[in-house]
């Protein structure tokens, strides 16, 4: 095979099966692009540069759109009559991996080298008699500046044609390979489309989203986020606490964010007497055994968090009430009719609860529609405000574990009131929302918007609910006691999960490139439920200071300063200190402070770096 059709570090990513725990999904090379490879085990890319019409009988491919998006699966003769997508085949390895990993609506990415990349940037590579346009540096970034010079790079360029480059309509002459050119900026987000023509034709078109703060940014907090688990065993004495937190002040932080309530359903405070939640020393699972049952783990941390001045947040695992693979749920057995109803691919259309799934489910998730369940979760946020003096709560895990739930009959009638008030009617569950047919495929039915709209509007309740305890609390304790959430900071997808961590005065625009643009209207803007925060912590779980950058510039778009954010890192995936470095920088320049997952993963000595770099 020529060379030319091989890019090496080239690796197609599926979504990740629970994004809450890891962000990246699984990966496989893709051996070639726009050439059919000689072997039984591969994926190959074939663009819209492809030469035949006709691609093998003998594989198993995807369509995908120019965002990522996967429109359709199947087995056998596909033709070539994408004009703006591309396709991914696999034989052998690559079959399993596109019939196990991807199903129909989901957004994947392309990595090189772990750097996002899109079809025209590997198209471009591959093809390089192709004329392209490259934005120097990088496509989404924050600034303070109010204007900036954007920097062209025009490839591939032919002698014997003529071209010109426009910058949101405003037409450059090519003079060179090389364009210069200075813009000016409002306040908030400028979207620059650029395209390079020849004559009438548009040969490139390719977005530069810059975001214009208001000011300098504000610093709110460097947080240390504590995950219950194994966190509540690294502070399993006073004498733990104590070290633990004299190393965070020495590092950094001013503030914690420790888990009080777990994925499993155990809270890590023994005053419980609104809820009666059972206490982490009661724990099933082996490995997170060993928690001294005549502490108050919360009552002590806050004890010794004041000796330093580090603010302590409480953080509340809502949704879920289980851990499958440990087969450890305290209370859903007493309360059954939480479990969610899934409606699963791997099920083939059945509506099964999440232990009767055959899907790899992880945590056991409750149903956001069932009153009783809620008002369980609303009495562990009244019981840590009245009996703690914590600096705020924290939504985690506030939301629907995936898109297939919840297809309970409780959530449907809640549905068909959603609908009527709507002057609509929901005439065949679930069809009308979707349906998985036998064979996997999903048909999409006609109130599916409306059922993104319904369940994104169930956590915003549910936030208003919380918001509400906090509020009466700061009023009892005559003190300012702050709301803050969690979310991953991946919001093209996460409307899955009935998350809308947006500015309800948010309007989307196509530069943005959100592979399921459909869902921004009026009624879905309106389910934005940053109104209630004081704060917000978006999980920017990357390697690269580019991804960083990108994903908070998307944040700041989202919730337009309205209120801080906090961009959260993963320790897990920063092993290297000068890597770490750069990442802390770059959040630190673009956005309120920084979010630091977990405890269990810092190594002291050389995290102390970060007293470098945690101010501004």
């Amino acid at each position: 095979m020529d060379s030319k059709y091989l890019i090496k570090g080239l690796t197609l990513e599926a979504v990740s099966e629970d994004i809450s725990l890891t962000v990246r999904g699984i990966e496989m090379s893709i051996n070639s692009v726009d050439n059919i490879s000689a072997g039984d085990n591969n994926l190959v890319i074939i663009s819209k540069y492809y030469e035949k019409d006709e691609l093998p009988k003998d594989c198993t491919w995807i369509l995908l759109d120019r965002n990522n998006k996967v429109l359709k699966k199947n087995t056998g003769v596909i033709k070539k009559n994408f004009v703006d997508g591309y396709i991914v085949i696999g034989k052998g390895e690559g079959a399993y991996f596109l019939n196990e990993r991807f199903k129909e609506g989901d957004i994947i990415k392309i990595r090189l080298n772990d750097d996002i990349v899109s079809i025209d940037d590997i198209t471009n590579r591959v093809h390089e008699h192709k004329e392209d346009l490259i934005i120097k540096g990088e496509n989404f970034l924050t600034v303070n500046e109010s204007s900036i010079s954007i920097e062209l790079d025009l490839l591939g360029l032919k002698a014997n044609k003529s071209y010109v480059v426009s910058i949101n309509d405003r037409i450059i002459e090519v003079e060179n390979k090389s364009i210069i050119n200075k813009v000016n900026l409002t306040f908030g987000v400028n979207s620059f489309d650029i395209k390079l023509y020849s004559g009438e034709q548009v040969l490139v078109q390719k977005y530069l989203v810059v975001y214009r703060r208001r000011g300098e940014s504000r610093f709110k907090d460097n947080i240390l986020w504590i995950d219950q688990f194994p966190g509540a065993l690294q502070l399993n004495s006073l004498e733990d606490i104590d070290d633990i937190l004299k190393k965070a002040k020495e590092a950094g932080f001013t503030a914690c964010s420790i888990d009080v309530k777990g994925p499993e359903g155990y809270v890590s405070y023994k005053k419980n007497d609104v809820s009666n939640s059972p206490y982490i020393s009661k724990i099933k699972v082996s490995h997170k055994k060993g928690m001294n049952p005549n502490r108050d783990l919360l009552e002590d941390f806050i004890m010794i968090a004041k000796k330093y001045g580090i603010k302590v947040y409480a953080a509340i695992n809502v949704m879920t009430e289980g851990n499958l693979v440990a087969n450890d749920f305290p209370l859903i057995e007493k309360y059954k009719d939480w479990e969610e109803i899934l409606q699963r691919p791997e099920d083939k259309g059945k509506l099964l609860t999440v232990r009767e799934s055959s899907a790899n489910n992880i945590l056991l998730y409750i149903n956001p529609s069932n009153d009783e369940a809620i008002e369980y979760q609303l009495k562990r946020y009244e019981e840590v405000l009245k009996n703690y003096d914590v600096d705020g709560v924290v939504l985690d895990r506030c939301r629907y574990d995936n898109a297939y739930a919840d297809f309970s009959e409780l959530t449907r009638r809640k549905f068909e009131t959603f609908l009527n008030n709507k002057n609509k009617k929901l005439i065949k569950w679930p069809d009308d929302v979707f349906k998985v047919q036998n064979d996997g495929e999903i048909i999409e039915g006609k109130h599916y918007l409306e059922w993104l709209t319904f369940r994104s509007q169930t956590i915003k309740d549910i936030a208003k609910k919380i918001k509400e305890i906090v509020d009466k609390y700061s009023n009892i304790k005559h003190r300012k006691i702050e709301f803050a959430s969690y979310v991953g900071s991946w919001y093209d997808i996460i409307y899955q999960n009935g998350i809308n961590w947006a500015s309800k005065n948010f309007r989307y625009d196509q530069a943005l490139g959100f592979g399921e643009d459909r869902i921004y209207n009026d009624d879905y803007y309106n389910t934005a439920y940053i109104e209630y925060l004081d704060f917000i912590m978006i999980g920017t779980y990357y390697k690269q200071p580019k991804e960083i950058n990108k994903y908070i510039t998307i944040g700041n778009i989202l919730t337009m300063e309205e209120i801080p954010i906090l961009a959260g890192m993963s320790l897990p995936d920063l092993d290297d200190v000068e890597i770490q470095e750069n990442v802390y920088k770059a959040a630190l320049e673009s956005c309120n402070g920084t979010m630091t997952f977990d405890l269990s993963y810092i190594d002291w000595p050389k995290f102390k770096i970060r007293k470098k770099i945690d101010k501004k």
